[in-house]
């Protein structure tokens, strides 16, 4: 195993930066309170194929974007049995997660039997989505818990996805436990904007938000 712990960075990743990889394969590493102004934890900066397997992110801190792991410009990201807890965002999203796509290639990530615990973002406190291009993003996401992740300031407790192109932008949840999320304003847990989604064999509990809509919110909306 792999430990990267109390490290600091100025602008990007305080533990991790990996760019430009065809593929890459990461198991068994402890990514323990690093800090940075742009992604906590680890920075995946367009590397094609991703898995990430027993991944522990605990205690991280990003200023702007992505408290654990920030995945840029990738094409198939795929996080098995991991766990996410504590990590935040000060500014921006995305308390465990963030996914940008700004390049020409669609983007599929997977997420499966994985345990995200008291994540914090502004907007979208554990998962933030962004595609500013036509190309599209698929998150699939399976047996797996959020428990306490919150919206400090904004929407989606769970997760919040914007960009130019929200419409290319694909959900599917399976066997998925929401439980005690908050979001300040809007979507205790899921704010959807018009993206597309399907949920099946979801549980959704206690889960709120300080105007509207405890669950998910759906529709255009622009603030």
């Amino acid at each position: 195993s792999v430990k990267i712990a109390n490290n600091l960075a100025g602008k990007n990743a305080g533990g991790l930066y990996l760019s430009k990889l065809i593929q890459l394969r990461l198991e068994t590493c402890y990514f323990i309170r690093n800090r940075a102004f742009n992604v906590g934890g680890m920075l995946l900066d367009t590397v094609q194929h991703c898995l990430l397997t027993n991944i522990v992110a605990l205690l991280n801190c990003a200023t702007y974007s992505g408290g654990g792991v920030n995945a840029r410009n990738s094409t198939l990201v795929t996080i098995e049995t991991s766990t996410y807890v504590h990590n935040r965002v000060e500014i921006q999203g995305g308390g465990a997660l963030t996914f940008w796509n700004e390049s020409h290639s669609k983007l599929v990530v997977i997420i499966g039997t994985t345990y995200f615990f008291n994540n914090s973002a502004q907007a979208g406190g554990c998962v933030f989505i962004e595609n500013m291009q036509y190309d599209h993003i698929y998150l699939n996401i399976k047996n797996s818990h959020f428990l306490n992740n919150s919206a400090q300031i904004y929407y989606g407790g769970f997760a919040y996805v914007q960009g130019h192109h929200i419409d290319h932008v694909y959900l599917n949840i399976i066997n998925v436990t929401f439980k005690y999320n908050k979001a300040c304003l809007q979507s205790g847990v899921l704010h959807l904007l018009t993206t597309t989604a399907m949920i099946e064999s979801c549980r959704f509990i206690a889960n709120t938000a300080g105007e509207s809509t405890g669950v998910i919110a759906a529709g255009a909306y622009s603030r």
